[in-house]
């Protein structure tokens, strides 16, 4: 028929490559993945039942260990958190050099992974925060710097800034939350302007804070606790830790901030050019 092609006749249609949809492709790897999981499970099983040299004592042992393993993998180094101190122990020269030699580092992240995992406090409920997932993270993680490219440009001659005492009062507060705001000082301030950092006890009653924190803190550097024998409130406690200060310059921080890189020049510098504001 002249005229005729196959786009407009209904009866004529183009050859039509078969292609396979996502949705399709999918389905079919999640078959593939099913079977050989399947044939996993039955390999494993008739190995166990066919060889006499592992034992179900053996395999319960095994299991055991794994279980162990798991709950001490909990607080190791992970390529996202870095939980256990992965900056601790390398990768940062700043908390290298504030946290001194290897053994030392190596002791301070043991005890951290002591006093963490045998803590004995209340549920997430009575703090009003995530305390599980605050002790699941790392105290010495990396996070991202950001501060504006015009703050990063800005360059501070830090040898001619005051020193400061940084005033950290707190009472029950979650013990990886005051670890965390104690390392991201350490690690993210410049040791010339850090001169001390005093914690102060306002007459806390969880036992996480009493001796496993005086065991911890003895370790770190530049840090000093100091214990109030009864409630004195929030700005009494502030007013007791700069009494003790021994630095020209005195700030005073929550027990549950993390600081980033940077964030102390800026305040020096703007203190020693209006020191009356």
């Amino acid at each position: 028929m002249p005229g005729l092609n196959s786009s407009s006749h209904p009866r004529i249609s183009r050859t039509r490559t078969r292609t396979c949809s996502p949705r399709l492709l999918r389905c079919r790897g999640l078959r593939w993945f099913h079977c050989i999981t399947g044939l996993a499970v039955i390999f494993v099983t008739t190995t166990l039942l066919f060889n006499n040299s592992i034992s179900i004592e053996d395999h319960m042992e095994s299991i055991r260990q794994i279980e162990i393993k798991a709950k001490e993998v909990m607080y190791q180094p992970m390529a996202q958190y870095g939980v256990g101190g992965e900056v601790l122990l390398k990768g940062n020269r700043r908390a290298l050099a504030a946290f001194g030699t290897l053994p030392q580092r190596i002791r301070i992240q043991e005890l951290q992974r002591e006093i963490l995992t045998n803590q004995k406090r209340p549920p997430d409920s009575s703090y009003n925060i995530n305390v599980s997932l605050s002790d699941a993270t790392s105290v010495d993680r990396e996070i991202e710097d950001t501060r504006p490219a015009v703050c990063k440009s800005i360059q501070y001659d830090t040898s001619q800034m005051s020193p400061v005492s940084i005033v950290i009062p707190f009472y029950n507060e979650a013990l990886s939350m005051l670890l965390r705001t104690i390392h991201s000082i350490l690690n993210r301030t410049p040791s010339e302007l850090l001169k001390e950092i005093i914690l102060v006890d306002d007459c806390s009653t969880f036992e996480y804070l009493r001796e496993p924190l005086d065991r911890y803190i003895e370790l770190l550097p530049k840090v000093k606790l100091m214990r109030n024998k009864v409630r004195e409130g929030l700005i009494r406690s502030r007013l007791m830790g700069e009494e003790s200060a021994s630095a020209p310059l005195v700030i005073f921080l929550d027990a549950h901030t993390e600081v980033n890189q940077g964030w102390l020049e800026p305040i020096v510098d703007h203190l020693q050019k209006h020191p009356n504001r």
